[in-house]
């Protein structure tokens, strides 16, 4: 998949301070951190963010735009450590009008202009993700590349490493691609294993019975009760491309086996089983 197929670019860098003496300036390193924050605003990667000095002398600040790295790099000169720069490019992977639509049946009693905001911080969140690991604008590469079929499900998660799978049909071949987020990598590309492998019709078919059932009747499969929010768990993007139409679900950690996107996720995740045998 092709970093072109996008629906903007945005430039993002992310600065690592280590040291062994950092503990020192743990008081300075929180006026920089508060002074920073005003940054943050809806619209943006909730970064900036002190990853515990005390632990392995380390401080990540991470989804900077380019004049707050820069006001950021001259602060910081005055804290005795070694600054490593990551500078990296978040290509948005979702249509912005696909995504709002998504938080107005979600959300309908909240005006149309703050689900238009949640859906610009929740776009540049999964880009972002989706970007480290080389993943783009499913619907842009499908058509682009003649794909008959595919199918994306990526998953967030708070405490442990992003999990992407992608399905397609091409030439009556079909394939799995199945890629693992580096948890501990410093800079993009986030990618701790990749492969690609092709994947038996029965499997394929599987899906396809499945999402031509339950995922493309359906209006939203999001299964989190009006009023409470999630702060951790894990955030599954169900995306789905066949016969030139793309669609779009979600759900964050679903409670019961019961719920549809607790069996697709069940049924994407039974083809590694099935690639294996």
């Amino acid at each position: 998949m092709k970093s072109e197929y996008n629906y903007g670019i945005q430039y993002r860098y992310r600065l690592t301070l280590t040291g062994e003496n950092l503990g020192n300036d743990l008081k300075r390193l929180r006026e920089i951190y508060k002074a920073f924050y005003k940054y943050v605003t809806v619209g943006k990667i909730p970064a900036y963010a002190i990853r515990d000095a005390k632990r392995g002398g380390k401080i990540v600040w991470d989804g900077l735009d380019k004049p707050t790295f820069e006001e950021l790099v001259n602060t910081l000169n005055s804290i005795e450590s070694t600054l490593d720069i990551c500078e990296y490019h978040i290509y948005y992977a979702l249509q912005p009008d696909v995504l709002t639509a998504l938080f107005n049946l979600r959300y309908p009693d909240i005006p149309e202009e703050k689900n238009l905001e949640f859906s610009r911080f929740h776009n540049q969140w999964y880009s972002a993700d989706l970007s480290s690991m080389n993943e783009y604008a499913l619907n842009l590469w499908a058509e682009q590349e003649k794909i008959d079929i595919a199918y994306r499900l990526s998953m967030f998660k708070a405490f442990s490493p992003n999990v992407v799978m992608r399905i397609w049909l091409v030439d009556n071949i079909a394939y799995f691609s199945y890629k693992i987020e580096d948890f501990e990598a410093d800079c993009y590309p986030t990618i701790k294993s990749h492969d690609v492998i092709e994947l038996p019709m029965a499997s394929l078919q599987k899906i396809e019975e499945f999402m031509d059932r339950n995922f493309w009747t359906s209006q939203k499969w999001y299964s989190v009760p009006d009023g409470i929010m999630i702060q951790d768990g894990v955030i599954y993007l169900f995306e789905g491309w066949h016969d030139g139409k793309y669609k779009l679900l979600d759900d964050h950690s679903p409670d019961s086996n019961q719920r549809l996107s607790y069996q697709a996720v069940e049924l994407f995740q039974s083809l590694i089983n099935d690639t294996e045998s």
